[in-house]
């Protein structure tokens, strides 16, 4: 389980895991959901803020929910 104190996640597994999608489909969210993430330098470990993630799961309900 994620914790809700954290301010940064830093990789795949945790940033998806706090928003409920699986690892494997970041590259996915990032580039075609705009999920709040990136890496240094282009390489490396996602980084995520919580912030940021909690503001885009708000983004996506509203989105989905007023189709």
């Amino acid at each position: 389980m994620v914790s809700e104190n954290k301010i940064v996640y830093r990789n795949a597994k945790e940033i998806c895991a706090m928003i409920g999608e699986d690892y494997k489909a970041i590259n996915n969210l990032i580039k075609h959901e705009g999920l709040p993430a990136w890496r240094r330098n282009n390489s490396g470990t996602w980084r995520a803020l919580h912030d940021d993630l909690v503001e885009w799961l708000s983004g996506q309900r509203d989105k989905y929910l007023s189709k």
